[in-house]
């Protein structure tokens, strides 16, 4: 604040909707983290989408803000639209899952942006176990993905406290300013990150092509929106890589997801190219054996992960954290087996 008291900023326009607004750090999920550049136009565009998006906001709503500044979905979707809004956003300068039930029992917020791990901690904690939730209208989880299962039970808690809305996923990047679609209660799908908001178009493009294909197709989840970041600091070359212009002359955003649309038009993710497995030829999304694993009633979380392996080059290999400590493991491995055995192809 001292060193900023001698500069001016007589020749910075703040109503030019092109103006360079913020700079924020990407989770590095598109490459190595980068630093991207968003204008008064992202920023305002994201809030307007929201305002349009039944997303069941009303003005002096409490907005339980656990997100940093420092990124897209902190600074756009946390802390610009809330307050654009009319809602009251009320900062919590550091998340520590210990203190969120006596966060939600002090200020009894009606909506809360947070990470899948957020809502996990809070099903889990002893504290929350008699908890009101019934002015919590819309729990949106996001940043990360969230295995079918713990949706379940989470959806499940939180009914149980008086909250009648489901969490509703949404889905975006710091390239495009945080979120672009959302499983909101008139549209909500058990494991889907929804649809698109207001003036949003999603599409699956085959990773090789940029052919577009059609529903229930999978490929590269690509986005086509307003919100669309003015670029990379210093770093063209990235930009490019990940702004393309397709045959036809239209432009979108390649996110480097693995995703397919189904009928009524809900988005999966399916994984990342990136983390995808490839043994033997075949490939193979950690996320689809993540989801049986989690299904189990002794397991708390899991991870799958590619592993080398000296005929098929790489193979998967689960990660798992169960919930009590007293498990015979030879059993539960056999049980594990068998359900993925039984649900998925033989590779």
């Amino acid at each position: 604040i001292i060193n900023g008291q001698n500069i001016s900023l007589e020749n910075v326009s703040t109503s030019d909707e092109n103006t360079k607004a913020v700079m924020v750090r990407t989770g590095g999920t598109t490459g190595r983290p980068k630093t991207v550049i968003l204008t008064n136009k992202n920023l305002n565009e994201m809030a307007n989408q929201h305002e349009l998006g039944d997303y069941n906001f009303n003005k002096k709503d409490k907005f339980l803000n656990f997100l940093p500044p420092f990124i897209a979905y902190g600074i756009c979707g946390a802390t610009h639209m809330p307050l654009v809004l009319g809602l009251e956003d009320i900062l919590i300068p550091k998340f520590d899952a210990k203190i969120f039930p006596k966060l939600m029992k002090k200020y009894s917020p009606n909506v809360v942006f947070g990470g899948p791990i957020l809502y996990e901690k809070m099903m889990i904690n002893k504290k929350t176990k008699n908890i009101d939730l019934s002015g919590f209208k819309v729990p949106v989880s996001g940043g990360d993905t969230m295995d079918i299962e713990l949706e379940r039970k989470i959806n499940k808690k939180i009914k149980k406290n008086n909250c009648n809305h489901p969490v509703g996923q949404g889905y975006g990047m710091t390239e495009v300013s945080s979120s672009v679609c959302y499983s909101k209660e008139n549209s909500y799908t058990e494991g889907s990150v929804g649809i698109p908001l207001i003036n949003n178009s999603i599409a699956i493009f085959d990773v090789n092509t940029n052919e577009e294909l059609t529903y229930n197709q999978e490929g590269e989840i690509c986005i086509k929106t307003d919100t669309t970041m003015y670029g990379y600091l210093n770093n063209e070359e990235e930009y490019r890589k990940v702004i393309r212009t397709h045959d036809d002359g239209s432009v979108w955003v390649h996110t480097g997801d693995i995703g397919r649309i189904s009928n009524n038009g809900n988005l999966f993710v399916v994984g990342r190219i990136k983390r995808m497995i490839v043994s033997n030829g075949s490939k193979i999304f950690p996320t689809t054996i993540e989801n049986i694993i989690s299904r189990n009633q002794q397991v708390l979380s899991c991870t799958v992960v590619g592993a080398k392996h000296k005929n098929l080059r790489t193979v998967p290999v689960a990660h798992i954290v169960l919930k009590e400590k007293n498990v015979n493991l030879e059993k539960l491995v056999s049980e594990l087996n068998y359900e993925i055995k039984k649900e998925l192809p033989d590779y």
